[in-house]
């Protein structure tokens, strides 16, 4: 499988496409207390050749890997460190294409799924002060100070060195610019749809699965089957107590059902402060129980969680689990 990039200026070896493919994740997942739960991975405000780039930069860590090399998956763990590097070697490649450098601004771009993970971690550290309360715009020292500090964490979500600690894992494994952007030789269309299958297709995927048996799967099925025994393996290795997915919930919902096939889970739908819907489910892994969360988009638009949202989330469910 290779991919094409924009204008046909180069393709990703099959070993470059593997790396894309076994990365699952950023941050501190051996030490972390909570793991955000995305759709797939954006780019980070940098060019397209950010991609490559990942291949370059990710996975060399053996430290980073589920098994004795990284073809059993890995994570990353060097916070905003490896960011920076990521975006140095991305000028690299564009140097190597007779490219202008890419000159961006340090630090992430501005995203509302940042911030609002940002105001959950924070609020779960300093529970005295009103997080999804602050605004910018306001004048007053305090409000400049922790405006200030959320921005600050933004940068370092998944650093170490916080006393809540957080990690990111995805659910599609290609990462891309943003919904209108598609580089890869591939058929958007099948692999969108196969990473949210339908009734029947979602049987067949869960019969591969339990049986190890692809006969009938095209590669956009395989690849459903492979990212879904990743993470599954994520889940079991390491202790974190609480997912909190964001995003499609009916979706996500599916895709814990495909993970946890073989003891079974479900979900009660619930309803926040300010009428949005969420899912919640408790499962027993190994002799841990973990809390899974499904709620809208962490976003500010009508059809998202909203911060109202956002604040009622983590009063209802997360500052028991923490206290």
């Amino acid at each position: 499988m290779t991919t094409n990039f924009e204008n046909d200026q180069f393709h990703l070896s099959e070993e470059e496409m593997k790396r894309l493919e076994k990365w699952f994740g950023y941050g501190a997942f051996r030490e972390a207390d909570i793991v955000f739960f995305g759709n797939e991975e954006g780019l980070g405000g940098y060019p397209i050749e950010a991609v490559r780039a990942r291949t370059r930069v990710y996975g060399k860590n053996s430290d980073t890997w589920l098994g004795e090399d990284w073809e059993n998956g890995y994570w990353d763990e060097s916070g905003h460190t490896g960011y920076k590097l990521l975006g140095e070697v991305t000028n690299e490649i564009r140097a190597e294409k007779g490219l202008a450098p890419h000159n961006k601004k340090e630090g992430n771009p501005r995203s509302t799924m940042l911030d609002f993970q940002a105001r959950l971690l924070l609020a779960l550290e300093q529970p005295e002060y009103d997080w999804f309360a602050l605004k910018d715009g306001k004048k007053d020292e305090e409000t400049t100070n922790k405006w200030k500090e959320k921005y600050e964490r933004i940068q370092t979500l998944y650093d170490k060195d916080h006393k809540i600690k957080a990690a990111l894992m995805d659910w599609r494994p290609l990462p891309r610019q943003d919904e209108n952007t598609w580089p890869y030789q591939l058929d958007q269309n099948e692999y969108l749809k196969a990473f949210k299958p339908g009734k029947r297709y979602l049987k067949k995927i869960q019969s591969a699965i339990e049986t190890d048996n692809l006969d009938g799967l095209n590669e956009y099925g395989k690849m459903v089957v492979a990212r879904t025994k990743l993470l599954k393996r994520v889940i079991e290795q390491f202790d974190f107590p609480v997912i909190v997915a964001s995003g499609d919930p009916d979706a996500k919902e599916n895709l814990f059902k495909l993970i946890f096939a073989d003891g079974g889970i479900t979900f009660e739908e619930k309803t926040l402060s300010n009428g949005k819907r969420y899912k919640k489910a408790v499962v027993y892994v190994g002799n841990r129980e973990l809390t899974i969360l499904l709620s809208l988009f962490f976003d500010y638009r009508s059809n998202c969680l909203g911060r109202d949202g956002l604040k009622d989330l983590y009063n209802k469910e997360l500052v028991p689990l923490f206290n």
